[in-house]
């Protein structure tokens, strides 16, 4: 009996080990406060699929007044299982966690594609907030920016998002 819980033991702690979430920061830059534009470098290993389930592309924008902010992914999805999900995110401070301010999903169809995520989208679906929103009495100051490819953690090995272009532009309200 104790070299069977022994055994299922070493199963469990080898398929715990093994199901882990991988995720990278592809890149983490800081914007010189004179721009509003960056376009961040991607490489071959920033394809989310088997390998790293997440990956993040992250901007700390520099300016002192409030931000709106339009991010922009190009990329080829291969296979048709599995859904990616590209969500732009911010937040004000360094030990802060980020806050989802758009999001959208690629759907099942392989090909290359362009997808948009502003803040405007999350103004006009959020109803709750929406008098507060438009009213300027909540604004969000966020100064970190990050964009973060997903899927589901459980990707087929067929199923991979693979960006060619990253962008993020930030105007300044």
């Amino acid at each position: 009996m104790k070299k069977l819980m022994i055994f299922l033991g070493l199963i469990l702690m080898s398929a715990v080990m093994y199901s882990q979430v991988t995720a990278i920061t592809a890149e983490s830059t800081t914007l010189s406060k004179k721009y509003t534009y960056y376009s961040f470098t991607v490489s071959a290993g920033d394809t989310c699929g088997t390998e790293q389930d997440t990956v993040y592309y992250e901007i700390l924008s520099n300016k002192n007044t409030p931000l709106s902010v339009n991010a922009h992914v190009t990329g080829t999805r291969t296979g048709t299982t599995d859904y990616f999900g590209m969500t732009l995110e911010g937040k004000v401070w360094s030990s802060d966690s980020y806050t989802k301010i758009d999001s959208i999903n690629t759907g099942l169809v392989a090909g290359s594609f362009e997808y948009e995520m502003h803040e405007l989208s999350t103004s006009l679906v959020d109803s709750i907030n929406q008098a507060t929103i438009n009213s300027g009495l909540s604004d969000n100051y966020y100064r970190y920016f990050r964009i973060m490819i997903t899927n589901d953690g459980t990707c087929a090995a067929a199923d991979l998002f693979t960006p060619s272009v990253v962008e993020i532009k930030l105007y300044e309200r």
